[in-house]
């Protein structure tokens, strides 16, 4: 099972349906109500605020990579 799969897994009802409608949002490109910005130091690389998570994924050309769904700690940005 995979780190995306195990943090939804473990969240309660309400973030894990908030996360997913983010999820989906982002993969179907449905930006403009979300707290979107670009990362710095990495091309393409973006990152999502949806309250205490980040949903952190990569633009590759007609699709989009989601990198990783993590609560905020200072070891959230450190790993691209």
């Amino acid at each position: 099972m995979n780190k995306i799969k195990k943090l939804l897994a473990k969240l309660n009802p309400k973030d894990r349906e908030l996360l997913l409608s983010t999820r989906d949002d982002v993969l179907n490109r449905r930006w403009q109500n979300l707290d979107l910005r670009q990362l710095k130091g990495v091309r393409n690389a973006y990152r999502v605020r949806k309250g205490k998570f980040r949903i952190i994924f990569i633009e590759t050309g007609p699709g989009i990579e989601i990198i990783s769904i993590e609560k905020r700690s200072d070891n959230t940005y450190k790993n691209l």
